[in-house]
């Protein structure tokens, strides 16, 4: 069955982006049946740079609060 997406690709949407980040860095360059998983966000055309920016400022936040600053 074709369903236009590409074999070996995963979609996956988090309730948030916080659960997004945890397993991004959870997951991200875990091998798995030989291979690497690579984790990338989706990109939205119309709000691309914004929805980078939100991401960006939302893993600042996430690093400082777990770094103790």
């Amino acid at each position: 069955m074709m369903t236009g997406r590409m074999r070996g690709q995963a979609f996956i949407t988090f309730p948030n982006k916080e659960i997004a980040w945890q397993a991004f860095h959870l997951i991200n360059g875990y091998k798995l049946h030989g291979k690497i998983l690579v984790i990338e966000f989706g990109k939205n055309k119309k709000h691309s740079d914004l929805h980078a920016a939100s991401l960006r400022s939302s893993a600042t936040e996430n690093t400082t609060k777990t770094s103790g600053s």
